[in-house]
């Protein structure tokens, strides 16, 4: 018996026994054929966001039935099969039947079918799950069909289920934020968030916006895309999601599609309900600041789903945030801007004549005492370690006294001639370390986008924290970025390196660096070229949990060479809410 659907890119690995089986089983709704796209199949004409094949998704309130489902089986071969059991089993078993079960054994002749029809009858509420077994005697073997049910306490309010319940059943192993029904709805990131404005196309695929849960009022739902016509926003709507359709899993289109093509333009997302509207674009929300969050995908095992997020849209203000939830795939975080804010003007951080707004740090002096000149300015140009060349040089660093989120930085570096033991036949090295929180130190917690001569760009991880981005080989000792490349997350460490994606610097000459930092994403730039980037930036939580790292000081690191810094400048990125119509 052969147990077969055609292939998903982010199935899990299937069950050995089927290569033993003849029998090619499909699943379906009822009343709609089965087809699939690269996340998982298609049921009654919609794309169905199931991260594993061999899988059927339920939703439905407790005491009540879901729509039933169905399991196709035919036999290909050229002899008569024998189905010797058909069963269900697993811990909530109870709560799915099998409509009109045949006669066992049941013999399927050659080239021909039998379909099960499955249903959902949960006794209580919360993420269940069961399996369908199919056996066979000679040869004998075993296949199996996961199950997986959502039910509701009941319709609207408390009774619906929270958005950890629906990740959990439709099979994404991320941390929302928490497992209560409210969460945060303050204008920050949580669990596995990351803070994105705009999306590109991840390849020349397309890109899909498929629905896979509504548990919001009795409204028609419309999402689509949003690209810039100058200054003003363009909206594309893609779909409708019809009002009945509000409570449950996998709701169908009223009209529309789920996929589009926008090119090389940069996009953001949007879903109306009613009068209300959330967007990736904060300056379009009627109601939370942070109306929408996104969260990028892992299957059930929590292997990451390459270019493909969760868009989690909250309607009111109660912060449930799964009102209307997505998934977006083919699509990866874009560093382009908005209009408004390519407009919003650079705020010096550096005067150039003095270091007002920013602070020195020497571990055997400390704060605000420099007796040898280590930091010193002249004629607009902060120049460090211009110094006689007696010996070692302690590293320190020049710090600013605010913190800083949402934030474009851009300064202009050159080398200088002098290095100073221990680094004194070593790569010229220096450094901007930015989202630095707590006691001064070498070197505090943050994040450091690295400045040395041929390493430009890099990120070391400083004190515990890690970022999330897609890298060449995740089996490198030191994986480097690369867009389009492999999932990748790394783990704490006192100093984790992630290693820049081209050479872009000179050695000599001034060169510009850029960090655009957006809530937890950030993006290095040198001389104009992109070379690395992170899609979320953590650090330790008291709890010892992670949690989203967004804000804290800048500072500019002496590093064992002569280094100079001019131009040193900052624009904000959040646009006000009233920035955009």
């Amino acid at each position: 018996m052969h147990l077969t659907r055609p292939s998903l890119p982010h199935r899990l690995p299937p069950n050995p026994l089927w290569a033993l089986l003849g029998l090619l089983v499909t699943l379906a709704a009822c009343n709609g054929a089965t087809t699939e796209n690269d996340l998982g199949p298609r049921v009654s004409g919609l794309e169905v966001a199931s991260p594993s094949a061999h899988t059927l998704i339920f939703s439905a309130p407790q005491g009540a039935r879901a729509p039933l489902q169905e399991v196709t089986v035919r036999n290909p071969t050229d002899q008569p099969l024998e189905v010797s059991d058909v069963s269900l089993g697993g811990v909530d078993a109870d709560a799915f039947f099998l409509e009109s079960p045949p006669a066992l054994p049941l013999r399927i002749a050659p080239q021909s079918s039998y379909t099960f029809t499955i249903g959902f009858a949960p006794p209580h509420a919360g993420s269940q799950n069961a399996t369908l077994e199919l056996s066979t005697a000679s040869p004998q073997s075993t296949a199996r069909v996961a199950l997986y049910g959502l039910a509701a306490r009941g319709e609207g309010g408390a009774l619906e289920p929270s958005l950890h319940e629906i990740v959990q059943t439709l099979g994404y192993a991320i941390d929302v934020g928490g497992t209560e029904l409210i969460l945060s709805t303050k204008d920050a990131p949580i669990g596995d968030e990351i803070t994105v404005t705009l999306f590109e196309r991840a390849s020349e695929a397309p890109v899909t916006l498929t629905p896979v849960a509504r548990y919001g009022p009795e409204a028609l739902l419309r999402f689509g895309f949003v690209t810039f016509d100058g200054q003003q926003p363009e909206r594309h709507e893609l779909g409708r999601v019809a009002p009945e359709d509000a409570q449950r899993l996998l709701p169908p289109l009223q009209s529309g599609q789920t996929s589009f093509d926008p090119g090389d333009t940069p996009f953001g997302v949007y879903v109306r309900s009613g009068s209300r509207e959330g967007s990736t674009i904060s300056a379009l929300n009627t109601g939370l600041a942070r109306a929408i969050r996104v969260y990028p995908l892992s299957d059930r095992v929590g292997r990451p789903l390459r270019n493909s997020y969760l868009i989690a849209f909250e309607e009111a203000t109660n912060g449930d945030y799964q009102d209307a939830v997505f998934v977006l795939h083919n699509a990866q975080p874009s560093s382009a801007l908005l209009p408004t804010e390519l407009e919003s003007p650079w705020q010096p951080l550096f005067n150039g004549r003095d270091l007002t707004g920013w602070y020195t740090y020497l571990p055997s002096h400390g704060v605000d005492h420099d007796p040898e000149g280590v930091f010193r300015v002249e004629d607009g140009v902060l120049h460090i370690l211009d110094v006689p060349q007696r010996g070692r040089r302690e590293f320190g660093y020049i710090a600013t006294h605010a913190e800083f989120e949402n934030y474009h930085l851009r300064l202009e570096y050159r080398w200088g001639e002098k290095r100073f033991p221990p680094r004194e036949r070593a790569k010229r090295d220096s450094g901007i370390i930015y989202h630095v929180t707590g006691p001064d130190g070498v070197w505090p917690r943050g994040v450091e986008y690295q400045i040395q001569e041929g390493d430009t760009g890099d990120f070391w991880l400083i004190g515990g924290t890690t970022l999330a981005t897609t890298v060449a080989s995740t089996r490198a000792a030191e994986p480097r970025y690369k867009q389009h490349g492999e999932p990748y997350t790394s783990r704490p460490g006192r100093f984790v390196r992630v290693v820049k994606d081209g050479t872009y610097e000179r050695l000599e000459g001034w060169n510009t660096a850029e960090v655009i930092v957006r809530g937890n994403t950030a993006v290095h730039l040198i001389n104009g070229r992109v070379n690395n980037r992170a899609y979320g930036l953590f650090q330790p939580g008291p709890d010892g949990q992670k949690v989203p790292l967004t804000r804290g000081r800048i500072l500019l690191q002496a590093e064992g060479a002569q280094i100079m810094f001019r131009n040193i400048e900052i624009r904000p990125l959040q646009a006000a809410r009233d920035d955009l119509p």
